[in-house]
C-alpha cells in the first residue's frame, strides 16, 4: 500500500463521517420542527382530545357507572380495570387514529397514553362518587 491509496481510503472515511454526521443532525432538526409543530397545534388537537374523552366518560357513566353510584355500591377493583379499558377503547373510537397518533406522540408512548388515561378515568370515577355521596348526605 503507497501513501496514495491511504490519502484516498482516509478521504472516503472522512467523506462518510461527515455525510452520517450531516444526516444524523439533518433527522435532529426535523424530529425538532415536528415537536415544534405539534406543540404549536397543542391546544387545537388537545381540545378535541378533551372533548373525545369527556364524551366516552359521560357515555360509560351513564350507562354503567351510574348504577353502581345509585345503590351506594362501591365499584370493584375488576369492574374498574373492565371500564378502564372500554374508557380507552371508547376515547380512541371516538379521537380517530390520526388524533390519536397525535397525542402518543406528544406523550412519547402508547403505553404513557393508556396511563394517563386510566389515571384520569379512575380519579373521575372517585370525584364522582366522593360528590354523591355528600349530596346524599346533604339530603339527610
Amino acid at each position: 500500500m503507497d501513501a496514495t491509496s491511504i490519502l484516498i481510503y482516509v478521504s472516503i472515511f472522512s467523506f462518510f463521517s461527515i455525510f452520517f454526521a450531516l444526516v444524523k443532525q439533518i433527522s435532529k432538526y426535523i424530529e425538532y420542527l415536528n415537536r415544534k409543530l405539534l406543540y404549536s397545534g397543542y391546544s387545537v388537537w388537545y381540545d378535541e382530545f378533551d372533548k373525545c374523552k369527556n364524551l366516552a366518560y359521560q357515555k360509560i357513566y351513564r350507562e354503567q357507572i351510574l348504577s353502581y353510584n345509585l345503590s351506594n355500591v362501591t365499584i370493584v377493583d375488576k369492574d374498574i380495570s373492565k371500564l378502564e379499558k372500554e374508557y380507552i377503547n371508547m376515547v380512541y373510537t371516538f379521537c380517530g387514529p390520526r388524533l390519536f397518533k397525535d397525542v402518543v406522540s406528544f406523550y412519547g408512548d402508547i403505553k404513557n397514553v393508556f396511563l394517563v388515561l386510566s389515571s384520569e378515568f379512575v380519579v373521575k370515577i372517585f370525584q364522582d362518587e366522593q360528590e354523591l355521596m355528600k349530596s346524599n348526605n346533604m339530603k339527610e
